[in-house]
């Protein structure tokens, strides 16, 4: 965890007062630190950022659809920019960027580790989630209040949640990404096998109704690759579909 990127981020805001989501302009505080935003037709990536010592400008691409994925890539590009202030800069992210993580070098990972610290503010999210049971529920709750997407929430929520989770994010049937919770029991997922049929988000490849509340499985599910892994431990799955690509959000926790 980068502490110059969460550190970078508070500071600005604490510097706006942000109290609630609603506070979060993203171009609005983009404009006052020095960058302008644009939208265009990007080829191969989801947001640019070319700034020098004092200005810079983001150009984010504008097939996306999405208005919580839209306000991810800003921040993210607001975070290159920060993190790299009184520097020309260059950077072109695409999808991966965004997704894995710890897979494009500290750059990209410190991107959205500000972008995270901007979007959901720590205070604010963890207070929003106090005395509340976890389920997709609150997930979508707080994708709601914080007018970001489902799967920023999730990783959010699994890394600063008050219960540890796993959250899985598959499309056609293969695991695409991953993120586990520091506390959570099992810390890997193979993502060279496709969705196992003890799990939920197996039923739904099959065109099978979902169950509409959390249901039990077992950890063969998901983490059989893991060192600790266990057979036959029980954890509790609920998943949030994403039809339009045929892809799937599994959200795991302990019973």
């Amino acid at each position: 965890m980068s502490v110059v990127a969460i550190a970078k981020a508070n500071i600005i805001v604490q510097e706006y007062g942000i109290s609630s989501p609603d506070e979060i302009d993203l171009e609005l505080i983009a404009f006052y630190r020095g960058l302008i935003i644009q939208e265009k037709e990007l080829i191969g990536c989801e947001g640019r950022l070319i700034s020098n010592k004092n200005y810079g400008m983001i150009i984010i691409n504008k097939s996306i659809r999405e208005n919580g994925k839209k306000r991810f890539v800003i921040a993210h590009e607001m975070g290159h920019y920060e993190l790299q202030k009184g520097k020309n800069n260059i950077s072109i992210c695409d999808e991966s960027s965004f997704i894995n993580w710890n897979k494009n070098g500290p750059q990209e990972n410190e991107a959205n580790i500000f972008a995270s610290e901007i979007l959901f503010p720590r205070n604010i999210f963890q207070e929003f989630c106090r005395g509340v049971k976890f389920s997709k529920d609150l997930i979508i709750d707080l994708a709601n209040y914080f007018h970001c997407s489902l799967s920023a929430t999730a990783l959010r929520y699994a890394d600063i949640g008050n219960r540890p989770i796993a959250v899985i994010f598959s499309q056609n049937k293969q695991i695409k990404w991953y993120r586990c919770n520091k506390d959570f029991p099992f810390q890997f997922v193979d993502l060279r096998i496709p969705v196992n049929s003890y799990s939920f988000a197996f039923d739904y490849y099959r065109k099978k109704e979902l169950p509409n509340s959390p249901e039990e499985i077992i950890a063969d599910a998901w983490f059989t690759k893991d060192f600790k892994f266990k057979f036959n431990y029980k954890l509790i799955e609920q998943n949030i579909p994403f039809p339009s690509y045929n892809a799937m959000l599994s959200l795991v926790w302990e019973v």
